[in-house]
């Protein structure tokens, strides 16, 4: 049942996490920084990236307004007027 499948899951994270591990010197069960920096590191990783990431596109977006407000000053400049047609008879 559901039950049973959560608890052999348990018992497989606790077999890979704390079998191995001896602690026989840590009768005050300190916490071990070393476990807390793995549980840990994943998180940070993903929002220090989307930190970095949000940085650079406002960058980009700053450049790119820039670029554009540019274009918009250069383009304003008023341009020759065409000539007109010739009136009259032709041919």
């Amino acid at each position: 049942s559901d039950f049973v499948l959560k608890m052999q899951a348990c018992t497989e994270k606790f077999c890979q996490v704390w079998q191995d591990r001896d602690e026989t010197n840590n009768f005050a069960q300190k916490f071990d920084a070393e476990l807390i920096r793995e549980a840990l590191r994943p998180g940070v990783r993903d929002e220090i990236r989307v930190k970095e990431v949000d940085e650079v596109m406002r960058n980009e977006l700053e450049n790119l307004k820039a670029a554009v407000e540019k274009g918009k000053k250069k383009g304003k400049k008023k341009g020759k007027k065409g000539k007109k047609g010739k009136k009259g008879k032709k041919g």
